[in-house]
């Protein structure tokens, strides 16, 4: 009996002698390949390109002969220009713009080969058109039912459609019809494998619900990359829909350049979005997509791929309006100049950064890197998240959650149902922990990319290609968990617009595992004069008073007085606001380990430096029953040193202030002894004891009933007042 290599042999023999085989080189179609690629008179400077389709299409089905078209010589004319200028564009890459000359020449001759399958490949190459293509590959295989390019396509198609059988069946087939050592028959290998798993993960679906955002936010044009704030009222991605700022066509695609977009959620329907371009100086007349936001909002990074191949630039919020994008190449971790940085994700103090580059270092295409800010603010040397996360394929859009220990990202160098897939990950005390998918219907067939996830879990947003869902090709969906996740896993090839992919040989195999993140206390602050209630843009100092350290510092709104904190469990927050000629104020939260997602609306009111404004100091921490001041407390305490040390023109009273617990004589004598270690900690510091006093009120001025533990807690406290503000003193 004849063996399989053997089959292959005669079957590839035989197309050879009855003429029948299609040759499609495969081409590099990077903008850097196609702008050095030179172009005379019509012909492309290596003529073989246009001379290897110019000979195939003679001889399948119906050619372009005019001996075939005697009685429509002038017609005829017509169509063979039209064919030869529709593969003139598809070799360099211009496939939508080819379509049309493709359609004219069909409607002439519609029982050729090669422009069925042309026209079939032109429309399958985006997703916005994909199930177009079905009636021309089957008018290819029609022709030829041994074409081992159209049968390919067919699979492919069958597996868009979740004919998941059928496909097996086909690319089963395309494995006869080519060589064993060819990337077309290691790619049939692996597009069974996916269907297989595709199969395997629609048994089990995960207990979600996967919507289209609508109309509001979705165009027929591909919408992808959402970035969301903290409170999931605003909403941030990009699209190639007519309208974009250059409102120029990006020859490869025949579509806009993209744009960044900006959606607010309207809250009383929880469903329409109004959604605008974020115009200038955010987008520009080339590519600028959404690559990253920072969790309190403030900060947008945008991916801009005209210069140096691809860099990422950060966009501040001044007020109401996005200031200029500055490069990020300043940055020696994106100083790269040849290679790509693209999308950008931060964890809750902005001082870990996880970033996608191709960079050398890698394991192959697209890598996940990470750094983090070193005391100087600079960012340390990028280091690769090693072969567990990273494959010989790409990995893209990876998104950290707040407390830096846990990342989302997209994939096809790991087992994928198709495409890119979304996958989990969560660092485990050395190492991170080998990556889970996010299984079936959140993944499909198709890529699916850019996942976002709620602070508290329940939600997500990301960018998909599903067909049996879709507006425009890639659409923006919100999934909505139901209860426990399921793991899960894929792999595959084709094309993400800007984000580019590649075909992947190996696979690694990822085992179940429980999504585990730590969960988010989100402070919502509004900062304003006490006096006057307006508004202010002040500092936002983020304190961890357990390691006694500033971690992170960012600003309210100047318009709004707003801002957005996110605070992981575990940890003893300080968090001061300070403005030009304001007191501070400072508020305490003391988050455990075992809380849950909360959201905390606080207001802080700054009080004018004047006789009689008074400031309670929530960091200080005393051991228990005692006026002992704990380490905790040190920052807090140079907080106050430094503001009268700026301020040289006031005195100020130290006052400590008791719960109803104990006796009055104990109260009293507790209160003045705590505002005496201040004091003392502020003298010692070298500030004049002619400045300070100290006072204990004991119980007698509770500022909150006694009635209630939280009472209790706020009436156990130390403040300190203005009592003298000689501005004849000079600094």
């Amino acid at each position: 009996m004849t063996n399989n290599r053997e089959m292959k042999k005669l079957y590839f023999l035989l197309l050879l002698c009855i003429g029948l085989g299609i040759t499609l080189p495969s081409y590099a179609k990077n903008a850097k390949d196609l702008k050095n690629q030179k172009v005379k008179k019509g012909k492309i400077v290596n003529p073989w390109l246009l001379t290897s389709l110019q000979k195939s299409y003679v001889l399948q089905g119906v050619s372009f002969d005019k001996q075939n078209f005697k009685d429509r010589r002038k017609d005829f004319k017509t169509a063979k220009q039209n064919l030869k200028q529709g593969i003139k564009l598809y070799e360099e890459g211009r496939r939508v713009e080819a379509l049309p000359f493709f359609v004219s020449a069909n409607e002439f001759n519609s029982d050729n080969l090669l422009l069925n399958y042309l026209l079939g490949k032109s429309y399958f190459i985006s997703s916005m058109t994909r199930l177009d293509a079905e009636p021309y590959i089957l008018k290819a295989l029609a022709i030829d039912s041994l074409n081992k390019e159209a049968n390919y396509l067919y699979g492919r198609l069958c597996a868009s459609k979740y004919l998941l059988d059928s496909a097996i069946g086909v690319f089963q087939k395309c494995l006869i019809l080519r060589d064993i050592d060819s990337i077309y028959w290691k790619n049939c290998v692996q597009r069974i494998k996916e269907c297989n798993y595709a199969k395997n993960q629609m048994q089990k679906p995960a207990r979600v619900f996967v919507d289209n955002l609508g109309v509001s936010v979705n165009t027929p044009y591909p919408d992808y990359a959402p970035l969301l704030n903290a409170d999931e009222l605003t909403m941030y991605f990009t699209s190639i829909r007519p309208g974009a700022v250059g409102d120029r066509l990006d020859y490869q695609t025949g579509l806009c350049f993209e744009d960044a977009y900006m959606a607010q959620l309207d809250s009383l329907t929880d469903t329409i979005w109004e959604t605008v371009n974020m115009g200038k100086p955010v987008n520009t007349e080339g590519h600028d997509a959404t690559a990253g936001l920072s969790l309190d909002g403030q900060k947008i990074y945008i991916y801009r791929g005209v210069k140096r191949n691809g860099d990422i630039y950060i966009a501040k919020l001044d007020s109401i309006d996005w200031k200029r994008p500055k490069s990020m190449a300043e940055s020696r971790i994106m100083d790269t100049k040849v290679y790509q940085e693209k999308t950008v994700s931060l964890n809750f103090d902005g001082r870990k950064m996880f970033f996608i580059s191709d960079r050398p270092g890698g394991y192959g295409g697209l890598d996940i890197w990470t750094c983090e800010k070193d005391s100087n603010d600079k960012w340390g040397n990028p280091i690769n998240l090693g072969p567990v996360i990273n494959t010989t394929g790409d990995e893209l859009a990876v998104a950290v959650q707040p407390d830096g220990k846990s990342i989302f990202f997209s994939s096809n160098g790991h087992e994928t149902m198709g495409g890119l897939d979304v996958l989990y990950s969560e660092w485990t005390d050395t190492v991170w922990s080998v990556p889970i998918n996010m299984g079936w219907p959140i993944n499909t067939v198709e890529n699916d990319a850019f996942y976002t996830r709620s602070l508290d879990g329940k939600n997500a947003y990301y960018a998909s290609e599903r067909l049996d869902k879709t507006i425009g090709g890639y659409d923006i969906y919100k999934i909505t968990y139901m209860g426990e996740e399921k793991g899960v896993v894929t792999q595959s090839e084709d094309q993400l617009l800007a984000y580019v992919t590649k075909p992947v040989g190996e696979t690694i195999i990822e085992s179940a595992a429980v999504i585990k993140i730590t969960p988010i206390t989100l402070l919502k602050g509004f900062v304003y004069d006490d006096f006057t209630k307006k508004p202010l843009k002040a500092q936002v100092i983020m304190v961890d008073n357990d390691l006694k350290q500033e971690i992170a510092v960012f600003e309210s709104n100047a318009v709004s007085g707003k801002f957005m904190v996110t605070l992981p469990a575990g940890h003893n927050y300080g968090i001061t606001v300070k403005c030009d000629g304001y007191l501070f104020h400072s508020e305490n939260f003391d988050i455990s380990a075992e809380s849950e997602y909360a959201e905390v609306s606080k207001d802080f009111p700054l009080k004018n430096i004047t006789v009689g404004s008074k400031v309670v100091l929530r960091n200080l921490f005393f051991e228990v029953d005692k006026a002992t001041l704990l380490p905790a407390s040190y920052t807090e305490l140079e907080r106050l040193y430094k503001l009268m040390e700026e301020v040289p023109t006031i005195k100020i009273e130290i006052s400590g202030h008791t719960d109803n617990t104990g006796s009055v004589t104990h109260n009293q004598k507790l209160s003045e002894n705590r505002a005496r270690a201040v004091v003392d900690y502020l003298v010692a510091r070298g500030m004049s004891v002619d400045r300070l006093l100290y006072k204990g009120y004991g119980l007698d001025q509770p500022c909150a009933p006694n009635t209630t533990v939280e009472g209790r807690a706020l009436n156990r406290r130390t403040e300190f007042k203005i009592i003298e503000n000689n501005e004849n003193i000079k600094k």
